[in-house]
C-alpha cells in the first residue's frame, strides 16, 4: 500500500517534532543536573520557595551557557536532515522552540527572539563528573542523544517554571528544634506572600548565625586553626646527590618532597628529605631552611643546587642529578612553588628588594618585605632599632665576627667581656674590607693598656700602612656624682657599648659616656670586628637600623622563566634587565612562566621572550721548523683544542645545549671578531701561550697561534617581561637612590652602536617609559651608571671614563662632558658604578678601583685609588 507526497511529508515532519522534544528533555535534564551542582553545591535546607529559588538560578545559569539555544540549532539540524533523507525541501518545519525562562520561577517567560550559535562556536557547557552528568560527545552523527541516566529526568516537564521542582538536599547546615509548619505543603500559603517580615522564624535563625559568625571570628578563638582539614602530598623520585664535606661524592639516593595545606598548590609547611639507598646519608631539610634552589647542569648532566644557611656559610650546596632535563624542570618547578607560598613570596616584590642573576641567566630576588612578614630576619625590634645576639659561647679571643649590615649612623655594638687576671692590654677594632685579608682599613682601634694606665683610640688605612694620630683617654670613668672609678681593671666584668652616630663613635663604659671619637675612616665601610688579648667575652649584641639577615640567610626567589645577562632596579620598584643578545626587557610584576607552576603564577603578566648565546672553543697551534704550524705541540702547551684559559680541554661535539628551550641556529664557523683583530683566517699570532695576541704573524718571534670558533644557540621560552622597544643595548643603568620630585626615574643606557641614551617618562605607574633620547658626542662609549646624586658616569670604548655634567630635572640631557685622566697609560677601564659608597670602576685587568675627591665642589673627583 502506497502512500501520497503530501503525507510522506506530513509524516517526516511529525517525526522530526517528536525527536525534538525528545532530544530537548534530555540535554535540558542534562544541564539542570550538572549546572544546579556546580552552581548551589549542596542545598541545607529545602522547601517550595528555596526549590523555585534554585529552579530559577538554574535556569538562569542554562540560559547564560546557551543550552536552549543549542537544543533549538540541533533540533533544526536534525529536521533539515530528515527531509532531505525524504527527498523533498519542502517540508513543514515546526516553529516551536525550547524558551528560555528567566530567574524568577514565579514570573512568566516571554518569548525572546531566538539567537543561534555560529558554527565555529564550540558548546560553553560545564559539565561536571557525577552521577547526573552525561557528555557532550556522546552525539552521534545521526542525531541521537544517547544518555547514561537517561530515565533520571523523563519525567517532569522541566519547561514549567510554575512548578519548582527538587534538585538536591542534605542536612546540617543548621540545627532547627522543629520543622516550620511553613516548610509543609499542606500549610504554604502562597508564596508571593512570604516575606522575611512575616516570618520570625527566618529572622531568628539569621541572627543567631551572625552572633555565631562575630563569636568564631572574635580574639578568642584567633589563636585556633581554621576549621578546615589540611591535607598533605608527596612526590618522590631516585636521584644521584653530592653532599659535599669529607665525603664529596655521588651516590644513589631516593629524594621525597612531602608539601601540606588546606589544598594541593597552596603549601602551609613541607620537607624534602634525601636517602642514601646504599649509605647511611640522610637529609631532612624543611622547605623554610631552604633559601635558593637553582640550576646548575653540567653538559649532558641535568642538576639543581639546593642551598641551605649553614651551606652558604661553607660553599657547600647539595648537588642532585637527574636522569632527564624534564625530571629537573619538574622538580624545580614543584621545590620554587612550595617554597614561594612557605617564605609568603607569591607576589610581587617589594620595592626595597635586591635583585641579582646567576651565570646561567635566572633572576633572583631577595624581598625585604616578605622575610619581615614571615618572621625570618634574625633580631629583636626595640623601637627603631633592629638586634641580633651573636653567639659567643665557647669561643676565644682573637674573635672575628661580619657585621651583616655594616656599621653606619645609627648602628651599635654591646660587649660584655671578663678581664683575665694577668691582662695587661687587649684591643677592639672596627675593620673595613675582607675577613682574612692581609691587611685592613681600621675605623676605630679601642686599645685599654692597663699597664700605662691610659687608653689609645686611633685608625689605619691599609694603603698607606699608616696609623693616625693616637687619642688617648685616662683608664677611668667620672660617675654622675662626680666620682671617678677605674674602668678597666684585671679579674673584673665590663660592660663596653660602641655607637656610630653622624659624624662620631660614642663609646660608653659600664652605662657612663666614655669618649667619642671622629671618623677619619667611614662607619658605613665597617664590615667586621676584630677582639683580641686576655679577656673573656660573656655576651655582644649588634644592633642595626634596618632589619638583619645575613647574606647568607637571604632567600633567594627565582621571578620564573626569562633569561638575562643584567638586571638593574630602582626604590621606586621600576626593574629593567638585559639579555645577551642586548635586548632590554621591564619586569611586569608577575611570577611564572617557562616550566614554573603554582599559585603565585600570573599568566597576565607572562609574555614570551628570547634570547641568544653564542658557545667560544679555541683552536691552538704551534710552529715547527719542518711542517709550520701544527696540532702537535709541546708537552707542557695548552690543549690544542680548549676553552679561552687553555687549561681545559674541549671539542666540537663536547659542547651540549643548555637544555630547557634552547636549539641550535647554526654550525660552528670562525669568528672573525675576536677581540684583538684575526688574520683572513681567523688566526691570532703570539710568541708563547699564554701572551698577548696579535693579527699580524711576525715570522722571527710568533711561534703559536690560535683562533676561535663560534655556534649560536636560540632560546624561545616565556617569563613576567615585556621588550623595552626595539633599540638594542650593551647596558643600562637606573638612579639607585633618590628619585625625581615627579616619581620620574633617571635611566640611562648605551646603545650596540656606542651611543650614550636616557629614557623619558620612567616612573612606577610606566616602568617603560615613553621613549629613548640621543645624547651627542663624539665618543662612543661601552658602559654607563647613574650616581647616587643623579649624577650621570660612562666609560669609553677606549676605557676611559667621563662624567655627564649638568643633569638635572629641567635638563636630562646635561651639559658638557668631562674626562677624568686614568691612573696610568696602561690602564683601561671597561666598568663603572656609582653609589652612596662612591664611584667605583673595573679596568681590563679585572682590578678594582675608586675614585677619591668626590665633592660638592669637585664632582669628578680628584684621582683614582686601587682598591685590589
Amino acid at each position: 500500500m502506497g502512500i501520497s507526497s503530501e503525507e510522506a511529508k506530513q509524516k517526516a515532519a511529525t517525526f522530526s517534532e517528536k525527536v525534538l522534544l525528545g532530544t530537548e528533555n534530555r540535554m535540558v535534564g542534562l544541564a539542570i543536573g550538572s549546572v544546579a551542582r556546580a552552581t548551589l553545591g549542596r542545598v541545607p535546607i529545602a522547601g517550595p520557595l528555596l526549590a523555585g529559588a534554585v529552579s530559577g538560578a538554574v535556569m538562569e545559569e542554562i540560559n547564560k551557557n546557551k543550552v536552549i539555544d543549542q537544543v533549538n540549532q540541533r533540533g533544526r539540524e536534525m529536521a533539515e536532515s530528515s527531509g532531505d533523507v525524504l527527498g523533498g525541501s519542502d517540508v513543514d518545519r515546526s516553529d516551536d522552540q525550547f524558551l528560555p525562562c528567566k530567574a524568577n520561577p514565579m514570573e512568566v517567560s516571554i518569548v525572546t527572539d531566538e539567537v543561534s550559535l555560529k558554527d565555529d562556536i564550540p558548546p560553553v557547557l560545564d559539565i561536571e563528573e557525577s552521577i547526573y552528568a552525561s557528555t557532550m560527545e556522546s552525539l552521534e552523527p545521526s542525531g541521537r542523544l544517547v544518555l547514561d541516566w537517561e530515565d533520571q529526568y523523563e519525567g517532569p516537564d522541566w519547561g514549567h517554571d510554575s512548578d519548582p521542582v527538587w534538585v538536591w538536599v542534605t542536612v546540617g547546615g543548621c540545627q532547627l528544634d522543629q520543622v516550620p509548619q511553613a516548610w509543609l505543603i499542606e500549610s504554604t500559603r502562597s508564596v508571593h506572600s512570604l516575606s522575611l517580615e512575616e516570618e520570625p522564624w527566618r529572622r531568628d535563625i539569621l541572627s543567631k548565625l551572625s552572633r555565631n559568625n562575630k563569636v568564631v571570628e572574635g580574639e578568642q578563638f584567633k589563636e585556633y586553626e581554621n576549621a578546615i582539614e589540611s591535607s598533605s602530598w608527596v612526590k618522590k623520585g631516585l636521584v644521584r646527590v653530592n653532599t659535599g664535606g669529607s665525603r664529596s661524592r655521588w651516590e644513589q639516593a631516593s629524594m621525597e618532597l612531602e608539601q601540606c595545606g588546606m589544598k594541593e598548590g597552596q603549601v602551609d609547611f613541607g620537607t624534602l628529605s634525601i636517602f642514601g639507598q646504599k649509605t647511611s646519608t640522610k637529609e631532612h631539610l624543611s622547605l623554610s631552611e631552604l633559601t635558593c634552589v637553582s640550576i646548575c647542569s653540567e653538559r649532558s648532566s641535568p642538576q639543581l643546587a639546593v642551598h641551605t644557611a649553614v651551606r652558604s656559610a661553607r660553599l657547600q650546596p647539595i648537588l642532585v642529578k637527574f636522569s632527564s632535563d624534564a625530571e629537573l624542570y619538574d622538580w624545580h618547578a614543584d621545590l620554587i612553588a612550595g617554597m614561594n607560598c612557605v617564605h609568603g613570596t607569591t607576589s610581587r616584590p617589594g620595592m626595597a628588594s635586591v635583585f641579582t642573576v646567576t651565570g646561567r641567566g635566572e633572576v633572583m630576588v631577595f624581598d625585604p618585605e616578605a622575610a619581615k612578614r614571615a618572621g625570618e630576619e634574625e633580631n629583636s625590634v626595640v623601637g627603631t632599632q633592629y638586634s641580633q645576639e651573636i653567639p659567643v659561647e665557647g669561643r676565644h679571643t682573637p674573635l672575628v665576627e661580619r657585621l651583616a649590615n655594616g656599621f653606619g649612623a645609627g648602628s651599635g655594638l654591646y660587649t660584655e667581656i671578663r678581664i683575665g687576671d694577668t691582662c695587661d692590654t687587649f684591643s677592639f677594632n672596627l675593620q673595613c674590607g675582607k675577613i682574612g685579608a692581609a691587611s685592613n682599613d681600621i675605623s676605630l682601634h679601642f686599645n685599654p693598656r692597663l699597664g700605662s694606665n691610659y687608653i689609645v683610640l686611633n685608625s689605619y688605612e691599609a694603603t698607606t700602612g699608616v696609623w693616625g694620630f693616637e687619642e688617648k683617654q685616662p683608664l677611668v670613668v667620672m660617675m654622675d656624682q662626680g666620682t671617678a672609678v677605674r674602668a678597666f681593671t684585671p679579674g673584673q666584668t665590663v660592660q663596653l657599648v660602641i655607637k656610630a652616630e653622624t659624624s662620631r663613635f660614642e663609646i660608653f663604659v659600664n652605662g657612663v659616656k666614655f669618649a667619642a671619637f671622629k671618623y677619619r675612616v667611614k662607619a658605613e665601610n665597617v664590615t667586621h670586628f676584630k677582639l683580641a688579648g686576655d679577656v673573656e667575652i660573656v655576651k655582644m649584641i649588634y644592633s642595626s637600623r634596618s632589619a638583619i639577615i645575613p647574606p647568607s640567610d637571604m632567600f633567594w626567589r627565582t621571578l620564573g622563566g626569562g633569561h638575562l645577562l643584567q638586571v638593574e632596579t630602582c626604590p621606586l620598584g621600576v626593574v629593567w634587565g638585559l639579555g645577551y643578545d642586548s635586548t632590554p626587557w621591564v619586569y611586569t610584576g608577575g611570577w611564572g612562566g617557562s616550566t614554573f607552576k603554582g599559585p603565585g603564577t600570573s599568566p597576565g603578566n607572562v609574555h614570551p621572550m628570547h634570547d641568544q648565546k653564542y658557545f667560544y672553543i679555541y683552536e691552538n697551534q704551534r710552529w715547527n721548523p719542518l711542517t709550520g704550524f701544527s696540532s702537535s705541540g709541546l708537552p707542557t702547551d695548552r690543549h690544542m683544542w680548549s676553552d679561552k684559559s687553555g687549561a681545559h680541554p674541549a671539542t666540537k661535539e663536547g659542547v651540549r645545549l643548555p637544555g630547557g628551550g634552547w636549539a641550535w641556529t647554526g654550525d660552528w664557523l670562525v669568528d672573525h671578531h675576536t677581540p684583538g683583530g684575526t688574520d683572513r683566517d681567523g688566526w691570532q699570532y703570539a710568541k708563547d701561550f699564554p701572551a698577548s695576541y696579535h693579527p699580524a704573524q711576525s715570522s722571527l718571534t710568533d711561534y703559536v697561534r690560535r683562533r676561535r670558533w663560534a655556534r649560536r644557540c636560540r632560546l624561545v621560552t616565556s617569563g613576567p617581561w615585556v621588550e623595552l622597544g626595539s633599540t638594542k643595548l650593551l647596558d643600562i643603568s637606573l638612579q639607585p637612590y633618590n628619585c625625581g620630585d615627579g616619581g620620574e626615574v633617571r635611566s640611562w643606557a648605551v646603545a650596540t652602536n656606542g651611543e650614550a641614551l636616557y629614557r623619558l617618562g620612567v616612573t612606577r605607574d610606566c616602568p617603560a617609559g615613553v621613549g629613548w633620547s640621543h645624547v651627542r658626542s663624539d665618543t662612543l662609549f661601552q658602559a654607563v651608571t647613574v650616581g647616587a646624586d643623579g649624577s650621570v658616569w660612562l666609560v669609553s670604548s677606549e676605557g676611559q671614563v667621563y662624567l655627564r655634567q649638568g643633569v638635572a630635572e629641567s635638563s636630562p640631557a646635561g651639559q658638557v662632558w668631562v674626562q677624568l685622566t686614568n691612573p696610568d697609560t696602561a690602564t683601561r677601564f671597561r666598568g663603572v658604578e656609582g653609589g652612596r659608597a662612591g664611584l667605583w670602576a673595573v679596568d681590563t685587568s679585572a682590578r678594582l678601583w675608586i675614585r677619591r675627591g668626590v665633592s660638592v665642589q669637585f664632582p669628578e673627583g680628584t684621582s683614582w685609588g686601587l682598591v685590589c
